[in-house]
Order: C-alpha cells, then sequence, then structure tokens
C-alpha cells in the first residue's frame, strides 16, 4: 500500500480511520478513482483489469510482464546501476548483465559510507566490472570515496544536457528512453519477484516538451500525484547508462534499421 497506493488509508470494522494494526481493509480518499493508483495495485490487490495503457506512461504494464516472464543469458560485462538516496528516498543498486537486471539492495535510511562499502564489495569481491552512480547530490560523496581507491566507477549526471539534445531534454530522460526500448525490443530479463521494481517501471511518466523533446517525470512531480521515488527503477536506468549515445528509435528511426544497427 504504501509503495502503490499511498494516499489509500486502513480502516476498522466501523468504516473509522485506523491504524495499520487494527485496521481491517484499506480504502481510497473520498472521490478518488481506484484506476489512478499503481496498475499493481489494480491488478493484484484489488482484482481489476487495469487500463491497457497510459498515455504518459513510459513503460506499458505488457511489456513489464514480459520482461519478468522473460529468460535471457547473462552475458559479457557486469554493471552497476547505483542510486544514492537523500532527502528520505531510499539508496539502490541494480547489477546488469547483458540483458539481465537485479535489484541488489534498496536501503530506506541510506549512509553515504554504508553504500559506498556496498560499491566496493561488488567492485573488489562481487565481480562487478564497473559501478555508474548518480553523481548529483549524496551520489558524488559516494563516487568521490570509490574514486579515492582506484575502482572503476563513472558519475553519470543525469541532469546534464543529453548526447543527443535534438531528442531528449536531459541525460536522464535519454538514458530512461533507452530502458524503454530494451524492454519494447524483449532484450529485458527482471526477476519475477521484485514487484517493487515492477510497479515502479509502469509508475514512471514523460512528456514532449514545446520544443518536441522526451523529457521524464520528475521525483517532485511524481510525489506530488503521491507516487514515491522510483529508486529502483533510477538504479536499473544508471546501470546502462554509456559514454555514447542511446541507441533508440528515436535516434536511428526505424524498428528495423534500429535492431540491425543494434546487431553491429
Amino acid at each position: 500500500r504504501r509503495r502503490w497506493a499511498p494516499n489509500w488509508f486502513w480502516v476498522d470494522a466501523d468504516g473509522k480511520p485506523s491504524s495499520v494494526e487494527d485496521g481491517v481493509r484499506v480504502v481510497p480518499p473520498a472521490g478518488a478513482d481506484p484506476q489512478d493508483t499503481n496498475r499493481y495495485w489494480q491488478s493484484k490487490i484489488l482484482g481489476m483489469f487495469p487500463k491497457t495503457g497510459d498515455s504518459a506512461g513510459l513503460i506499458p504494464l505488457a511489456w513489464v510482464r514480459a520482461a519478468q516472464k522473460r529468460t535471457l543469458e547473462a552475458e559479457g560485462p557486469k554493471s552497476l546501476g547505483v542510486d544514492v538516496g537523500g532527502g528520505g528516498d531510499s539508496s539502490c543498486g541494480c547489477l546488469r548483465q547483458g540483458s539481465v537486471f537485479r535489484v541488489k539492495w534498496e536501503d530506506p535510511i541510506p549512509d553515504t559510507m554504508h553504500t559506498s562499502g556496498k560499491v566496493v564489495w561488488h567492485l573488489r569481491d562481487g565481480g562487478v566490472d564497473q559501478a555508474n552512480i548518480d553523481f548529483i547530490g549524496m551520489g558524488r560523496g559516494v563516487y568521490d570515496r570509490c574514486k579515492e581507491q582506484l575502482l572503476n566507477v563513472k558519475a553519470v549526471n543525469t541532469g546534464e544536457k543529453a548526447f543527443d539534445d535534438t531528442a531528449y531534454a536531459n541525460r536522464r530522460s535519454e538514458i530512461a528512453w533507452g530502458v524503454r526500448t530494451l524492454f519494447e525490443l524483449g532484450e529485458a530479463d527482471i526477476d519475477p519477484t521484485d514487484e517493487d521494481l515492477a510497479a515502479e517501471l509502469v509508475s514512471v511518466r514523460y512528456k514532449r516538451t514545446s520544443n518536441g523533446r522526451i523529457q521524464l517525470e520528475t521525483k517532485e512531480e511524481a510525489k506530488r500525484r503521491n507516487v514515491p521515488s522510483p529508486n529502483r527503477f533510477d538504479a536499473l536506468a544508471l546501470s546502462t547508462a554509456e559514454n555514447k549515445p542511446v541507441l533508440t528509435k528515436a535516434t536511428w528511426g526505424s524498428r528495423k534499421k534500429f535492431k540491425k544497427h543494434r546487431r553491429r
């Protein structure tokens, strides 16, 4: 409930608001539409058929479910995406190998030194080849600590200009659209039991700016519509960040041309 329907609340047998311990059911606030909640809350908790699509949603529910059922080979180097929390947000780490993604940790009470220790262990003893760390805010301290120990870490400034700044408003939007493309093309394998990640994937929204660029919804905008910060999604996206333009259909045109280019 906290993740998927945070404005719903517990009531007792008489229908009065109560604590979690004394509550018998969870209800929406007056006048709320259940279909405004996360689609996983609708399908798995309420037993509803959710809306087939969200015109502003980044990744459709069907693509996420397909990725949960898909089994792909984990090949190539291992990359760790690290979203360092601050201001009440969790810190998360997501491991990527090829097209296989697994969230390795989420700390609801983040500590930069504790997060640094996790990254150090994964790079030294966990077989990870590179860690991509969100360099904005609290992430800078984690990056600096790991760099000081001569570890292979890369600073990712998601607020800077996109490589293809004619198509994307910033790097975060560009990286996220690359994640969308992986799901669209069936090149993503996620943990079928990680429903927190799945719920975040379908909660992320984007829009078109007045000049036609793709812009991902900010965390502040998401919170204004009672959606928790998508920390697991951000860690997954960071694991894909490379020092080159993201290869997406928005960049390369037709699906056929895009898939041909990727095979090279």
